[in-house]
């Protein structure tokens, strides 16, 4: 399985790089992306980030390769990444073909922006940023909420449990049982 991670200056350090550790010790093969002009990014709480590839460099039939897609939070890159229309299209594409879309905390603002969130979709995210939705319903206090092909979850304070729950959904319970022992995570 192969994750195209999302991440530019301003994306919450803590929920990109948490989750970029559980996905590998899952198997999962993780590219970072970026929708800067350059590959070194600087977090929201200036931790310093070499990302693989610029998106602008990506041709789109690259991008589908992929079988998810994760927008992580942070305000200030969530906001960037909404402005960016390749980072919204990926989105659009992703859920065109059915394949899974993740975000986490402010990171879900996008998949609404993009028009993807439908009347029926379920959906967490940091609270206030709710309001940013025209569609969808909210499930206010989740941790994690898988609707359909778009798993969200709700803040930084839940990226180990968002992480866990997309391993168990994507990869399986072997595979989560492997993480959870190895990082000490009572079963």
């Amino acid at each position: 399985m192969k994750f195209l991670i999302f991440a530019t200056n301003g994306t919450e350090d803590s929920e990109l790089v948490s989750s970029i550790s559980l996905f590998k010790r899952a198997g999962i093969e993780s590219t970072l992306v970026t929708t800067s002009s350059s590959l070194l990014i600087t977090g929201s709480h200036s931790t310093k980030i070499m990302c693989d590839k610029l998106l602008s460099d990506m041709p789109i039939d690259e991008i589908m390769t992929y079988d998810a897609v994760f927008y992580p939070g942070g305000k200030r890159g969530v906001n960037e990444m909404k402005e960016n229309e390749k980072a919204l299209e990926v989105a659009r594409l992703f859920d065109n073909e059915n394949k899974y879309i993740l975000a986490i905390c402010a990171g879900p603002t996008i998949l609404s922006k993009a028009g993807i969130i439908k009347d029926d979709t379920k959906y967490t995210c940091y609270d206030g940023f709710e309001n940013e939705f025209t569609k969808g319903i909210y499930v206010p206090k989740a941790s994690v909420i898988i609707s359909n092909n778009i798993i969200t979850g709700r803040s930084a304070g839940y990226v180990i449990e968002f992480s866990l729950a997309i391993i168990k959904f994507l990869v399986g319970e072997d595979a989560l049982k492997k993480v959870e022992s190895g990082i000490l995570k009572e079963i």
